[in-house]
């Protein structure tokens, strides 16, 4: 149509198309981009990279995958979350995930000679047909047009790239999660005493059916401290808030007083706005058989899911 730009490579590399710009899809497009003959589009459909969550926990063997896709000067990238983590006794990490974030992406942003960062952009259509050799994509609010050797769907749970494959949606599990984080150094914080109260200073407590806990990151990020709630009561979007679902529940007056100034240290959209907890559906041999007459679920095979877009 009119107005319609189609990308695609001019230099004889392969495009791959990468959607969703979360710790997965970073850490492949850095991968990627480091084979000979390849070059990255990296989609997102957020238009900023917000500090927002709470922590993120690689695992040992995350870790090790970090350090084989990470080579040459993206081999920073694996020092840095290093260095920056708080190391756990199986031998991960945990960081603020904000930070995960930001870590991998300022390694991709090394690579932008072989990886163009898209922002902004929900993807509408996937065109893979078996006598085409690229797979195609488009966007809603874009006249750009994506073709390439093949497309990784790392957009998360509540991915995009499963529905436009028809695949079963993510179900909800009945717990809804708030996240937060505050700096209990900042000059008119209450909460400069949980910085002594190690790596877990709430305890992590369950109080009738709404747990609440917290990482103390000080001082390797000092004054950080990230929280979490979860809940399997009744969540009313706009009216239910980590107030209100642990008002009156905690029956100590002096640690309700300390949760009461973690959330009001907090942001405000913090406090009040909350994500539902979603697992994928695991499928089975059988399952994708049933997708087409070749036995393959995705195509011509140019059509991949990772991270939590695949499961979670």
């Amino acid at each position: 149509p009119d107005g319609t730009n189609i990308m695609e490579n001019d230099d004889n590399r392969r495009v791959v198309i990468v959607i969703g710009a979360g710790p997965a899809g970073l850490a492949a497009s850095i991968g990627l981009a480091q084979i000979p003959g390849y070059s990255v589009e990296l989609i997102e459909k957020r238009t900023t990279f917000e500090k927002r969550g709470a922590s993120f926990g690689l695992a040992k063997n995350g870790l090790k995958a970090l350090s084989e896709i990470c080579s040459g000067e993206s081999y920073e990238v694996v020092n840095q979350l290093k260095e920056g983590g708080v190391s756990t006794p199986n031998g991960g990490l945990l960081l603020p995930w904000w930070e995960m974030r930001d870590t991998l992406l300022e390694g991709v942003r090394k690579e932008q000679s072989n990886i163009t960062i898209r922002m902004g952009m929900d993807i509408c259509s996937i065109e893979d047909e078996k006598d085409d050799s690229q797979v195609t994509v488009r966007f809603s609010n874009s006249d750009v047009v994506l073709r390439g050797t093949m497309l990784i769907a790392a957009d998360g749970v509540h991915s995009s790239v499963r529905g436009l494959m028809n695949l079963p949606p993510s179900v909800k599990t009945g717990s809804t999660v708030f996240r937060g984080h505050i700096n209990a150094l900042a000059p008119d914080s209450k909460l400069v005493e949980l910085l002594d109260r190690g790596m877990v200073p709430l305890g992590g407590k369950t109080y009738d059916g709404t747990h609440i806990f917290a990482l103390n990151y000080h001082p390797k990020r000092p004054g950080l401290v990230t929280w979490v709630v979860g809940t399997s009561k009744p969540v009313i979007y706009g009216k239910t808030t980590v107030r209100t679902l642990l008002e009156n529940q905690v029956e100590d007056a002096e640690e309700w007083k300390i949760i009461q100034s973690l959330f009001d240290e907090s942001k405000e959209e913090m406090v009040t706005t909350p994500s539902t907890e979603t697992r994928v559906v695991d499928f089975s041999d059988e399952y994708f058989s049933s997708l087409d007459d070749d036995g393959g679920w995705g195509g011509s095979g140019r059509l991949t899911l990772i991270g939590d877009a695949a499961h979670a």
